[in-house]
C-alpha cells in the first residue's frame, strides 16, 4: 500500500496510476481515481446523477419508496450521506479488506430485512448486476457524456478487477445465491449497461416522486432557493435520455444542456489538471473532521461545566467551592 509523502509533487495521482499494474494493483488504482479528489459537494452531485439509474424498474423502486416512508423521501440528506460514505469506505480500504466486507455485509442484512416485506424486489440478479456495472463504469460514462476522455486503460482494467471482487461480497438475498454474470472486460460492462437500459420498461408512479426528491436534496443542500431551478437543471442535464423519459423530467433547453455539461467538465478538469492533488482520502478527511468536531464539542462542554461550577460558587454554594479532593474528604467526614 502506498505511503503518503507530504513532499510529493502537486500532481501525483495520474502518474501513480500509470505506473501501477491493474491486474494486481487494482485496489490502489481504484482508490487513487475515486477516493482522493471527491468532496461532499462532488459526492452529492454524483449521488444525484447516479441513484435514479437504480429504480427505473418498478420492483427496484418499491422498497426504496416504501409506501412513502423511504429515506429518499423523508430524510434525503441522510440517505445521500449514508450511500456516499459507505462507498468511500470501500474505495479507501479496497475490495479485499475486512472493513469493506463488513460494510457490504451490513447492506446485505438491510436488503434481507426489506426482502421480508418486498420479496420480489430482491431476487433479480440483473438488478444487482446492473448496479455493480454502473458503479464500475458510471463515472466513465458521465465524463464521456460531458466531453471528457473518461478512464485511462489502466483505470478501465482496474475497474473490472475491483468490481468483480466487490461482486463476490454481495448476496442475492431473494435467492440466497451469489451475484452472477459480472463481465470480464470493460467493454462487456458497457455493453451490458447499454442492453439493460435499452429495454422497454413500463413507467411507474414511484419513479418521478423519488427522482425529484433526490434532485431536490442536492438543490436544498448547496444552493439558495432562488437558484434551485438552476441546480435542478444542472442535475437533469447530466442524465441520459432514458432517465428523463422514465421520470417525466423536463429537459433543459439544448443550449442550456450544452452549457451545463461544459461547466461540469470544467469543474472536473479543475480538480484533475489544475488544483493540487490531495494527499488524504475522503474517508481520512471525514474522520479528521469528526475528531476535530468531537474535540471541540468536548472542550465546549468542559468549558460550560467549569463556567457553571464557577457561577455556583459565586452564588455561595459551599459544595461548588470545594475542589474534587476536598469534596471527597467532606463526603468521608
Amino acid at each position: 500500500m502506498m505511503l503518503k509523502d507530504r513532499t510529493m509533487p502537486r500532481k501525483w495521482i495520474a502518474k501513480r496510476i500509470a505506473a501501477l499494474d491493474p491486474d494486481t494493483d487494482y485496489d490502489e488504482i481504484w482508490k487513487l481515481s475515486s477516493a482522493y479528489r471527491p468532496n461532499d459537494f462532488m459526492m452529492n452531485l454524483i449521488y444525484a446523477v447516479t441513484f435514479p439509474h437504480f429504480f427505473v424498474r418498478e420492483h427496484d423502486a418499491i422498497p426504496l419508496f416504501d409506501e412513502g416512508r423511504g429515506k429518499i423521501l423523508i430524510n434525503p440528506h441522510k440517505r445521500s450521506d449514508d450511500t456516499s460514505w459507505k462507498m468511500q469506505v470501500w474505495w479507501h480500504y479496497g475490495s479485499h479488506h475486512q472493513k469493506t466486507a463488513s460494510n457490504v455485509e451490513s447492506i446485505n442484512r438491510l436488503h434481507a430485512h426489506y426482502a421480508e416485506t418486498y420479496p420480489d424486489s430482491f431476487k433479480h440478479n440483473d438488478s444487482y448486476l446492473y448496479t455493480l456495472c454502473y458503479e464500475a463504469a458510471g463515472m466513465h460514462r458521465l465524463m464521456r457524456r460531458i466531453g471528457l476522455r473518461g478512464y485511462t486503460q489502466n483505470e478501465k482494467q482496474a475497474a473490472v478487477k475491483y468490481w468483480a471482487q466487490m461482486s463476490t461480497l454481495f448476496r442475492n438475498v431473494g435467492t440466497g445465491g451469489e451475484i452472477t454474470g459480472f463481465p470480464d472486460t470493460f467493454d462487456g460492462i458497457m455493453e451490458y449497461m447499454d442492453r439493460y437500459e435499452a429495454e422497454d420498461v413500463p413507467q411507474h408512479a414511484m419513479g418521478p416522486v423519488s427522482a425529484r426528491a433526490i434532485i431536490q436534496q442536492f438543490a436544498d443542500r448547496y444552493f439558495p432557493k432562488p437558484l434551485h431551478p438552476l441546480a435542478r437543471a444542472w442535475v437533469i442535464s447530466l442524465y441520459p435520455e432514458h432517465l428523463i423519459k422514465a421520470y417525466d423530467l423536463k429537459k433543459p433547453h439544448p443550449l442550456a444542456v450544452k452549457a451545463l455539461r461544459a461547466g461540469t467538465a470544467a469543474f472536473f478538469v479543475l480538480g484533475e489538471k489544475v488544483l493540487p492533488d490531495p494527499t488524504d482520502t475522503f474517508t481520512e478527511r471525514r474522520k479528521a473532521a469528526t475528531v476535530k468536531k468531537r474535540d471541540h464539542s468536548g472542550a465546549s462542554a468542559s468549558a460550560t461545566s467549569s463556567s457553571t461550577m464557577a457561577a455556583a460558587a459565586a452564588a455561595g454554594c459551599p459544595h461548588a467551592r470545594l475542589d474534587p479532593q476536598s469534596r471527597a474528604s467532606a463526603k468521608d467526614a
